[in-house]
């Protein structure tokens, strides 16, 4: 079956409901070895973890999927590339994370995840994927300065990295693109202000 350009080759896609909150100075951290992060899953493997001023500790996991079968019928074959992004100590109300199992065939993929601290202050974690030779992601909105955030090295199984920024909750004509290598706008933008405004 041919595949239209940009379509997921899986259509699961998977959220983890729970008291969940984030958003604001996102720090990107390198090491695995956080003392708050909860046991892994087998075969699951940590992409990064990073401190986001309003919902704290996250984290990205790459783990492969399995076979998923309703009415004898194959919904997701087993062995798919999957991705998930998890509040560690969730705040507020909300959700704790999200995932999304396949990839595009542009390499670009864009999720959100709705934070709120214990105060109400209310944002959106954006993360996804970029395709290879990105140099990272850029967020634009109408009388906002554009903000930037580095690649993070994808999982064997995509071919290319991944990323993760925070987000204002009240950002008008929001979009995000992908910056080639020299660092420019790829004229790839997609537009993230329905994410935003649902929170994932």
């Amino acid at each position: 079956m041919q595949r239209a350009p940009g379509a997921l080759t899986a259509v699961v896609a998977f959220g983890l409901v729970a008291a969940g909150a984030a958003a604001g100075g996102t720090a990107m951290l390198s090491s695995s070895d956080d003392p708050r992060t909860p046991p892994l899953r087998s075969g699951e493997v940590v992409l990064a973890v990073g401190e986001d001023r309003l919902g704290g500790p996250w984290r990205l996991t790459a783990h492969p999927s399995e076979a998923i079968v309703a009415d004898g019928e194959e919904i997701q074959p087993a062995g798919l590339p999957c991705l998930q992004f998890v509040l560690l100590q969730p705040r507020g109300n909300g959700f704790a994370g999200n995932g999304q199992c396949g990839t595009r065939d542009d390499g670009f993929m864009v999720m959100g995840v709705h934070v709120e601290d214990n105060r109400g202050h209310a944002g959106v974690i954006l993360w996804g994927t970029v395709p290879e030779g990105a140099s990272g992601v850029q967020l634009t909105a109408i009388g906002r300065q554009a903000t930037r955030a580095a690649t993070i090295d994808g999982p064997t199984a995509y071919e290319g990295d991944v990323w993760v920024m925070p987000a204002s909750a009240d950002m008008d004509g929001a979009r995000v693109d992908w910056l080639d290598a020299y660092d420019n706008p790829a004229g790839h933008s997609r537009e993230v202000g329905s994410i935003i405004a649902r929170g994932g």
